[in-house]
């Protein structure tokens, strides 16, 4: 009676480790296969612009330490450019 009963719960172990690994086997492929870039943060074109323009507006950089928007606007009338 032993010996069956072994047998029986040595091949139920068997069957549910194998179904365990298929399981996770099928789950690790279920994603894509591909690299996705990464999508680029919202607004860095404006940014970039912005950071264009505050550079031209203050190429000796007296106002480097601001923002490139207050860089822009307070090197206006500082050097040549439209002031108030």
């Amino acid at each position: 009676m032993r010996t069956p009963l072994a047998i029986v719960t040595l091949l139920g172990v068997l069957a549910l480790n194998t179904t365990a690994e298929a399981a996770q086997k099928g789950r690790r492929t279920a994603g894509p296969m591909y690299y996705t870039a990464p999508a680029p943060p919202p607004y860095a074109r404006e940014r970039a612009v912005c950071e264009e323009r505050a550079q031209a507006a203050d190429p000796t950089g007296l106002v480097a330490g601001s923002p490139s928007w207050a860089r822009e606007a307070f090197s206006r009338g500082r050097i040549g450019g439209h002031g108030r």
